[in-house]
């Protein structure tokens, strides 16, 4: 290595370092990244409790199934023999053979390992389930298939037999020759295709149960004996349908323009400009009357009367009834990970179960205030508030003062925007003024040019636009705030169709979520959902929200026979928010004193600026939350809202480590060319 080499090499080098060092002063935003090689790993014990939270472990060339164990586990108990190592105990929970006859179980994607678990080599996608029980002959059969848009036959069905507290992802692996699968550190392995099947770019395998689609992911089903697991291929659009209403548009505006043409036939110059003068001043008339229905309508809503009929004014009641019952006797809002159930009886004036306030206290302790992503942070103080708890004393941390210097509020996303406000208003919270006025502001800066929201792009979504109406009505004193509002008012009554709902092909078409989301805007900024402005054809918001309602709960979408988690959800909510129109209470609602402790009074003034106490934070937006320096662990929500506490992962939340490993090796090579450097020098 001549001078001039080592010369080039050092000022690489130093550029470097000098890049990675810049690397620290940016803004440390990570996001839960695929692994290129990666198992799921589960335990769980003879009663059917995780002792290992479902994780993603990457994996090498080589590695067996010990060593993903291995990685996924706090602690190993085992014994080597001459079969290789016998696993005793996983994370503290042991097997005894001898007093209970249980072992640990090993099972490769749903089925019994016919090797020692450091004998098999893992491959990527395989998923490792350890069970300690004292049987692994027994099986239940399932079947599998797979069809696409068109119902064609792409797999047919297929019968196979899985263990115990096996998954739908076991199933399809077993029953499907050749799968192409994605793992992530975060939501685990997600089936990209199927017998090298050739989907378009806008299409994916969803995946149903029964004819019913899973709302959860493949790995999150424990299969039950007799199921019928179907992949069918979807697409994010139609485009037969949007080519049949270009079509229906184009006849309808033919047949306008003959119209027009004999119009004009029949008229003189002079009739033609009275009338296009006329209809110009009609829809002046129009605007003008919506703006002032709108302003008439934001008048405050307590006492005032519906127009919907005593019928259905009585079905609100009965379903909102029925809806607490089905949480409280199926124990949806008892633990963390249950806050939009625990939001919704809040609503309802329903205290929640004392567990879910203990689960929170526990999960605050264990994090120390820290949940990782700022949503989760809102979520839980929009849940506490509801049930009348003062979430700036929990568990001995002040969330609100958490939620309101949190580092991702800097720049958030809108939804993450739009919740910081709503979470900040669930209370009589004192926050810093100045961070509050950032924040309404980003979400004004935020608006689409047709007014409304929208989480992507320049098209304005019904749910956004609903939930950026609750958070914006304490504000709609101010001038801008109510000129966005009166926007999007008008936009939600536009966007409605003849029958009453909204259509919103992301969404699955007409969905009960959608005309939920609007409802609770609409009567957070003083609209009745029942108003002219939102009586269709069909009939009106809430008509038409009622309509969801069957045997169990509200469905998703008309079609649906059975009721969906999202839809009780939203459907609760936005009854209970009606409910407490028609009764002339408080909209939002919120159980009094007994439920809780009452949050403090909210002065007058606020301060021009909050001392802060901020403690460490992550930037990480992927739900990560601190444990140690060692592990970290993943709070996953399925989509019942139900979080997977405790999944340890790899350290994927944040570069640092990797900008810190990079950084010395790079100084490391730097002093090592040094040396040699100098060695040439003095040899020369």
């Amino acid at each position: 290595m001549n001078n001039k080499i080592v010369k080039q090499l050092s000022m690489f080098l130093s550029f470097l370092l000098v890049f990675a060092q810049l690397s620290f002063a940016q803004p440390l935003i990570s996001n839960a990244a695929p692994l290129d090689q990666a198992v799921t790993v589960t335990a769980i014990d003879g009663s059917g409790e995780k002792v290992i939270n479902t994780s993603a472990v990457a994996i090498e060339e080589g590695d067996t199934a010990w060593d993903v164990l291995g990685e996924a586990a706090d602690s190993l108990d085992f014994d080597e023999s001459e079969w290789g190592k016998m696993l005793q105990g996983i994370n503290g929970v042991e097997a005894d053979f001898d007093k209970d006859g249980n072992f640990w179980a090993f099972f490769i994607n749903g089925t019994a390992a016919s090797v020692g678990i450091d004998s098999y080599s893992v491959q990527h996608g395989d998923n490792i389930l350890f069970v300690l029980s004292d049987d692994m002959e027994t099986t239940q059969p399932v079947t599998v298939s797979a069809i696409d848009e068109d119902g064609n036959e792409v797999v047919a069905n297929t019968k196979v037999q899985l263990a115990t507290y096996a998954t739908a992802y076991d199933a399809i692996v077993q029953a499907i020759d050749e799968i192409e699968v994605n793992v992530d550190d975060q939501y685990f392995s997600f089936i990209e295709n199927i017998n090298g099947y050739e989907k378009a770019d806008n299409e994916f395998w969803e995946l149903f149960v029964n004819d019913e689609s899973l709302q959860v992911g493949a790995l999150s089903h424990q299969i039950q004996p007799g199921e019928h697991i179907q992949l069918r291929l979807q697409s994010f659009d139609d485009s037969s349908d949007d080519s049949d209403s270009e079509d229906d548009e184009s006849e309808t505006d033919e047949d306008e323009g003959k119209k027009d043409e004999e119009k004009e036939n029949q008229t003189g110059d002079g009739e033609k400009d009275q009338t296009g003068e006329d209809e110009e001043n009609s829809n002046n008339e129009n605007e003008k009357t919506n703006e002032d229905s709108t302003e008439e309508k934001k008048d405050e809503l307590e006492g005032q009367k519906s127009s919907l009929s005593d019928e259905a004014k009585a079905q609100v009641e009965t379903d909102v009834n029925f809806l607490i019952n089905k949480v409280l006797e199926n124990d949806l809002a008892t633990k963390y990970g249950h806050e939009w159930w625990v939001w919704g009886l809040g609503a309802a004036k329903e205290p929640a179960p004392s567990s879910y306030t203990e689960s929170i206290d526990a999960i605050i302790k264990e994090t120390q205030g820290d949940l990782g992503s700022v949503t989760e942070l809102e979520k839980v103080i929009i849940a506490l508030s509801a049930q009348g708890i003062d979430a700036t004393d929990v568990a001995g941390y002040d969330l609100v003062d958490l939620l309101i210097n949190h580092e991702e509020l800097d720049n958030p996303m809108i939804n993450a925007a739009i919740y910081a406000l709503i979470a900040i208003n669930s209370g009589e919270y004192d926050v810093d003024a100045d961070k509050e006025d950032q924040l309404i502001q980003f979400i004004l800066d935020a608006e689409v040019a047709d007014g409304g929201w929208a989480f992507f792009g320049s098209t304005p979504s019904v749910d956004i636009t609903g939930m950026a109406l609750i958070a914006l009505a304490p504000y709609q004193e101010q001038d801008e705030v109510k000129e966005k509002i009166d926007r999007a008012v008008n936009y939600l009554s536009e966007e409605q169709h003849d029958n009453g709902g909204y259509y919103d092909e992301w969404n699955g078409g007409y969905s009960s979520e959608s005309a939920a989301q609007a409802i609770m805007g609409l009567l957070s900024v003083g609209v009745d959902p029942t108003d002219p402005l939102f009586t269709k054809t069909d009939g009106n918001l809430i008509d038409y929200l009622l309509q969801f309602r069957v045997t169990d709960g509200y469905s998703h979408v008309l079609t649906d026979e059975s009721s969906n988690p999202f839809a009780d959800q939203q459907a609760l909510l936005a009854l209970a928010y009606f409910n407490n129109f028609i009764q002339g209470n408080a909209i939002g609602g919120g159980v009094e004193e007994d439920g809780g402790k009452t949050p403090p009074e909210k002065p007058t003034e606020k301060p021009s600026k909050k001392p802060t106490n901020n403690p460490e934070t992550d930037d990480d937006k992927d739900d990560i939350v601190k444990e140690d320096d060692d592990t970290q662990i993943v709070q996953v929500e399925d989509a019942d809202g139900t979080a997977k506490d405790g999944q340890e992962l790899p350290k994927t939340n944040t570069n640092l480590y990797n900008y810190i490993g990079i950084g010395l090796l790079i100084i490391l090579a730097g002093i090592g060319l040094l040396f040699i450097q100098r060695k040439r020098i003095k040899q020369s």
